[in-house]
């Protein structure tokens, strides 16, 4: 690509060694994502920036940078590359992602795996703040790089969706993505016990008022009332909801010793939600078989990673770190592999396979 061409033709629209993304689209729009993906590199190395345009809202990413702590390690975002082995791709490790949303979701519909990576690095902030929402509104056993990890794949879900001619802001039609991937994961997995999603929300809700309440010290039978009335809920709908968050929800009262001489756990005479069936238990090896057959048409370096990180073979998941002590890589190295392998897995030849043990409405 002509460099020199390059800069002549966004020299004249250069304001304080900048240029907007919507002078840039309206420039470059005859090119592909690809090659304008090129030329901001040449921007950039000529000093040029991208910026919003003034009557254009802020990035959520800027908006929650002041607010927001960096939570992962800085460490991993130092490098400018992350080595690998073998012939795989070596993608970009870089903070200060240069490209819009949109023309990073432009390359991810094109199959671009590099832009895949920079979205999820440039949209971080963002999905860390819904990842600390719901941990603090759901107190739950998931780890938050396991939560964050999800809230990726929500937000590269989003990425895959996207419809540019709707008008909308990536950031905003991202927002469902992610907190749907992380809430669904934190009802599903977040609790020794599943409670189901409604009810999760209206303990969500009481348990807010009520901890308001709990500052003025207020007995706890007037709570319940003052709760009920605040939500227009009947009381005994208020007194199970605060019973679910106390005895099921809190892993102290789990433990917590029963019996005479205090030889068992309360979790432990807790009946499991619908014994296995015969039908259950042959659907089950069905479903083996199958995901068996489509582990095996990933590298066996990925099928090591799934094992591992979803517990297929011992029960036991291991969080990114685990995974990345025991191949000698950092854990950043480990979510690229993961994420590579849940594409692959999405794919149709691979999917269909499988879909026929989904509930109706699940997706792989």
């Amino acid at each position: 690509m002509n460099e020199e061409i390059i800069l002549s033709m966004a020299g004249p629209y250069v304001k304080d060694g900048s240029i907007t993304y919507s002078v840039f689209n309206n420039i470059f729009s005859v090119l592909s994502r690809r090659e304008q993906y090129e030329v901001t590199e040449i921007l950039y190395r000529n000093g040029i920036t991208l910026v919003d345009s003034e009557t254009v809202v802020l990035d959520v990413d800027e908006d929650v940078e002041d607010d927001f702590e960096v939570l992962y390690d800085e460490a991993l975002f130092k490098d400018s590359s992350v080595s690998i082995s073998g012939a795989e791709e070596i993608l970009s490790v870089n903070k200060d992602i240069r490209q819009s949303n949109d023309i990073l979701c432009h390359l991810i519909q094109e199959g671009n795996r590099q832009a895949v990576q920079d979205l999820c690095v440039k949209n971080k902030r963002l999905v860390d703040k819904y990842v600390l929402q719901y941990q603090k509104r759901y107190g739950n056993r998931l780890d938050f790089e396991d939560l964050e990890q999800v809230g990726f794949i929500g937000l590269i879900r989003a990425a895959e969706k996207f419809e540019f001619q709707k008008g909308t802001a990536f950031s905003t039609y991202a927002v469902f993505w992610i907190r749907q991937a992380i809430s669904r994961e934190i009802m599903d997995n977040g609790y020794a016990i599943r409670i189901p999603v409604h009810m999760m929300e209206r303990i969500a809700k009481v348990v807010a008022v009520d901890n308001k309440l709990i500052g003025m010290e207020i007995p706890l039978a007037q709570r319940i009332k003052e709760i009920g009335e605040e939500l227009s809920m009947p009381e005994e709908a208020v007194r199970e909801c605060l019973v679910l968050k106390t005895n099921y929800l809190s892993y102290a009262s789990l433990n917590a010793p029963v019996g005479d001489e205090d030889e068992s756990e309360l979790g432990e005479l807790i009946p499991l939600e619908g014994a296995e069936t015969v039908e259950d238990i042959v659907m089950q090896h069905a479903l083996r078989e199958k995901l068996e057959e489509v582990l095996k048409t990933l590298t066996e370096r990925e099928q090591r990673i799934m094992r591992l990180r979803y517990g297929l073979d011992d029960g036991r998941k291991r969080t990114l770190e685990e995974v990345g002590q025991e191949f000698g890589v950092t854990r950043e190295r480990i979510r690229q592999i993961e994420a590579k392998a849940l594409i692959k897995l999405r794919h149709p030849s691979r999917s269909r396979k499988l879909k026929a043990f989904l509930d109706e409405g699940d997706q792989l």
